[in-house]
């Protein structure tokens, strides 16, 4: 049953149980106040749209107008949804409940982003109940939503949850992590350079940009490299600052320290599970006497000279 515009008014002997779909434009209505309560069929949808264009509710979103309550049962609900503002929009939702109290049952609302960007952080508003301040919403939908169109902001995730009177998506950054670092190292006392790598991603999987920055530091010393591809991969020639005292030879290992900054998808993210050693670099004594025996007991002198063998 698709509804394109105006009014599909039920009577309270009338019943579209059989559509597996009821699919309500922009500036449509469904009308099933004859009802105390109306139920969504067991065996239909819902989908609703709303065009994000005009102001007012009644304007650009799909509304039903109900009695006391409109139910949704445990329905799968598909909402096409057209913002005008990409970090939080709350005054265009694509779904508008005029009258009545709406329940929910654990529905799983899948979004269509119809506009030309992704959603950024923020808060958006899918369904609105009443005024959006005192409507009652009974229940709550399912946790996880699914963001198709233009989607959301690279590193993003969504959430639906019930806030007054409305149906709200939350985006969020998501936190990183890094996995597959190099192995602790050992070098010793001198190297001008070591091999680091590992890669940033989250759960999805998802990835920080290519080309964004990782720091890397140990005991102060810090230095860049950049992702190289795009699924979260980097790679650095980290180069010791050989004869400094800053990384001595030692048995005590530094600690190596990954750090991420962030940006508009990912919150920042470090890492401080891996060390660099450093060992001692090893010598050699060698001696020649400046004194030919004599006889006596005078102390012979040597020449002393310590190398590096290798």
């Amino acid at each position: 049953t698709t509804i394109s515009g105006g009014t599909l008014l039920l009577n309270s002997s009338g019943s579209i149980n059989n559509s597996a779909n009821i699919s309500i434009a922009a500036g449509a209505t469904l009308n099933v106040s004859a009802y105390a309560t109306y139920t969504l069929s067991s065996s239909t949808t819902l989908s609703a749209s709303g065009t994000g264009t005009t102001t007012g509710v009644s304007g650009n979103a799909a509304q039903i107008i109900g009695s006391t309550t409109v139910s949704l049962g445990s329905q799968a609900v598909s909402l096409t949804f057209k913002p005008t503002a990409f970090t939080g929009d709350t005054a265009h939702p694509a779904l508008y409940i005029s009258s009545g109290a709406l329940t929910l049952n654990n529905n799983t609302i899948s979004v269509n982003n119809a506009a030309a960007s992704p959603l950024g952080v923020g808060t958006y508003r899918l369904i609105q109940v009443g005024n959006g301040t005192s409507g009652t919403i009974n229940s709550t939908p399912n946790a996880t939503v699914s963001v198709t169109g233009s989607g959301l902001v690279n590193g993003t995730t969504a959430a639906p949850s019930v806030s007054s009177g409305n149906v709200v998506m939350t985006v969020s950054k998501t936190t990183p992590s890094f996995s597959g670092l190099t192995a602790s190292p050992t070098i010793t006392y001198g190297a001008t350079a070591v091999t680091l790598a590992g890669k940033v991603s989250s759960t999805g999987p998802l990835y920080p940009p290519s080309g964004e920055t990782i720091t890397v530091t140990i005991d102060g010393n810090a230095q860049t490299t950049t992702i190289n591809d795009s699924t979260g991969d980097f790679s650095i020639t980290y180069n010791p600052r050989s004869g400094s005292p800053v990384i001595p030879a030692s048995a005590t290992p530094w600690t190596i320290t990954y750090s991420y900054a962030g940006d508009s998808g990912f919150n920042s993210a470090s890492d401080t599970s891996k060390t660099l050693t450093v060992n001692a670099l090893p010598v050699t004594l060698a001696g020649n006497p400046n004194k030919i025996y004599d006889g006596t007991t005078g102390v012979a002198g040597v020449d002393l000279k310590v190398t590096n063998p290798v």
